[in-house]
């Protein structure tokens, strides 16, 4: 499965960066490794502390488990 490292999705994460610790991790995570398995980022997302009520923050859960 091939992964869109420069598509809009991670130009945008670029983008926010860093205005958020959470998302910083992530952009780099997903950066260095494309797509990783749920088992894996549930890991790495709730040791992030993850704040559901940040819109950023969900949608980067909803988006890592639809595809």
């Amino acid at each position: 499965y091939y992964s869109n490292g420069i598509g809009k999705y991670m130009r945008a994460l670029y983008e926010i960066k860093d205005h958020d610790t959470l998302i910083m991790d992530y952009f780099k995570r997903r950066e260095i490794g494309g797509l990783m398995p749920n088992k894996i980022f549930v890991k790495g997302i709730l040791h992030s502390k993850p704040d559901f009520h940040n819109y950023f923050h969900k949608r980067i859960v909803v988006i890592e488990f639809t595809y």
